[in-house]
């Protein structure tokens, strides 16, 4: 059986999936805040599937079984760190619950600091979603169509209109409440695939080699010092500024849900990809030479013979991937209709005083956006690709376009949370310095081929918008 038989095999049983559950929405989308928010109905398990959809990504899946292959089992504990990320947030559910009356995140820092600085956050966080479904998309176009004979990249365009279209649909048809029912599929399925291929690579390369929790200096000198300090911050503070867990929060009917909800993801993210994903790469690590951008290439490649492991792997593969894309593309479309191009009728509709005939021609047209951002960045951040651009540098980008918010969302939830101004803070200035220098770096690092800017990025981004923020607040009570 051909691999693309086996690719079409594996792609139709997950589109049916997606199509069939994902379509499944109910009455709560036929309203603005329905279609977004389900309601706020959802229990604290609901709330672990759709945060599950999103940690559990393809991207998430390759890093972990490339940190596994480098290190062995000391790659959980660099996952530890993005369990307590969720720790860490749970502490502000009160507060991001309660914020929830300005719409999204942005439109709480919008309320607090300004419309230019709400404005400015919207647009890096969905420049940083709209490269990270296109970053999904084309990372797992290069591992599948790598192993095609003809028609490479024929196939990679092909193949990135049809996950576009797909998951558009299902998004559109069901809304967060249609996500919730085709995630919990999806990530029952991609568990169980990523678990079936970790015991059988075990099997076929002979246990692999071991490795202790001795082997910490190894990440450093494959990651560089700049590498592994961002790697750490950016798991610690990821679910703060996190466009989509704000969403996904949101949809909770409770507190007591929400805190629920951070718990248990809190475990399944650890195991899932966490030791699952490190297993996959310890299981690959007797063969030589190996990188982040081979190994599951390298995987494909050794479970080619065996379609009764081949076909369930793929099918596991794009479980995950979709059920990150719709997780993204939901939260880019509220992002976009809400915070930049409807912001008015919006307001109007989170008090329930917009008319019905109104609202619905609004969400007709938040459809029409929710196929364009797919579109955008599934074809267009291929396209980019293909032109050389590599996939190292992008990621870096959406790094930077969401830690620049870090200091400005975090000083925000203090502030609430204390019932009081703590620190005086600078939410536009803070935002556009963290862009500006953390984008700086990016593109010196391009230009001079230096991954050490590169990878110090974002953290000197996300240090400069603290201090600048800090400034800015100051000489603003003067």
């Amino acid at each position: 059986m051909s691999i693309a038989l086996q690719i079409i095999i594996a792609l139709s049983i997950v589109v049916f999936i997606s199509l069939y559950f994902g379509s499944k929405g109910g009455k709560e989308r036929t309203s603005i805040k329905g279609f977004f928010w389900g309601g706020s109905s959802l229990s604290g398990k609901q709330l672990t599937q759709l945060i599950l959809s999103t940690s559990f990504s393809f991207n998430a899946i390759l890093y972990h079984a490339w940190l596994g292959y480098a290190i062995g089992w000391s790659a959980i504990l660099i996952q530890l760190l993005w369990v307590l990320s969720f720790i860490w947030v749970r502490k502000y559910s009160s507060e991001i619950i309660e914020l929830k009356k300005y719409g999204t995140m942005h439109g709480s820092i919008e309320h607090y600091f300004g419309r230019a600085a709400g404005t400015l956050a919207a647009f890096a966080s969905i420049i940083g979603f709209t490269l990270l479904i296109g970053w999904e998309i084309t990372v797992v176009l290069d591992i599948m169509t790598s192993n095609l004979d003809t028609g490479k990249i024929q196939y990679s365009y092909i193949l990135a209109i049809i996950f576009c279209i797909i998951v558009s649909i299902y998004t559109i048809r069901g809304g967060i409440k249609g996500n919730l029912k085709a995630n919990t599929i999806q990530n029952l399925i991609a568990i169980i695939a990523l678990i079936v291929l970790m015991v059988f690579l075990f099997y076929k390369n002979n246990g692999g080699v071991f490795y202790g929790f001795n082997s910490i200096p190894k990440l450093w000198v494959a990651l560089g010092l700049g590498g592994l300090i961002t790697n750490m911050v950016f798991s610690l503070v990821w679910q703060f500024v996190d466009m989509s867990n704000w969403q996904n929060i949101a949809s909770a009917s409770s507190v007591k849900q929400v805190k629920k909800g951070l718990k248990l993801s809190a475990f399944w993210v650890l195991v899932f990809p966490g030791v699952i994903g490190t297993g996959v790469g310890i299981a690959m690590s007797n063969i030589p030479n190996l990188n982040d951008n081979t190994i599951l290439e390298s995987t494909i490649s050794i479970i080619y013979e065996y379609p009764w492991i081949l076909i369930p792997s793929l099918i596991g593969f794009f479980a995950v991937m979709f059920s990150t894309l719709d997780g993204y593309l939901l939260s880019s479309a509220q992002s976009f209709s809400w915070d930049i191009l409807y912001k008015r009728k919006i307001e109007e509709a989170l008090d329930d005083r917009l008319a019905k005939e109104e609202e619905s021609n609004i969400l007709r047209y938040i459809f029409t956006i929710i196929m364009a951002i797919a579109i955008i960045g599934g074809v267009g951040t291929l396209f980019i690709h293909k032109l050389g651009v590599q996939l190292f540098h992008l990621v870096y980008i959406v790094t930077v376009s969401h830690l620049s918010l870090f200091p400005t969302v975090f000083i925000l939830l203090i502030n609430k949370k204390k019932k009081r101004t703590v620190l005086r803070f600078d939410g536009l200035s803070s935002i556009l310095s963290g862009l500006l220098i953390g984008f700086g770096f990016v593109v010196f690092s391009i230009i001079y081929d230096s991954d050490s800017a590169l990878t110090w990025s974002a953290t000197i981004g996300l240090v400069s918008a603290f201090f600048v923020g800090l400034i800015g607040g100051q000489l603003k009570t003067k």
